[in-house]
């Protein structure tokens, strides 16, 4: 729920780089904790989609790239 938030923050057009910041750090936490875990894909994912939605398409590539197969 806090990495769904977190995402749509991402998309308000004020104080863009806290929200990003934010998403890292909840995204970091999960898969740090949950790294083999779905929820770890889920929050690659959504890292990747921001990240692509910013304009950072290598970073965004680097986040879907740590994504398993299996996701």
């Amino acid at each position: 729920m806090a990495l769904a938030a977190a995402q749509s923050l991402c998309a308000n057009p004020q104080d863009k780089d806290a929200a990003l910041a934010r998403l890292e750090k909840i995204a970091g936490f999960i898969v740090k904790k949950w790294s083999g875990r779905p929820e770890a894909d889920d929050a690659r994912i959504a890292l990747g989609q921001t990240r692509l939605r910013k304009g950072d398409s290598q970073a965004a590539l680097d986040s879907f790239n740590q994504v398993s197969s299996g996701s």
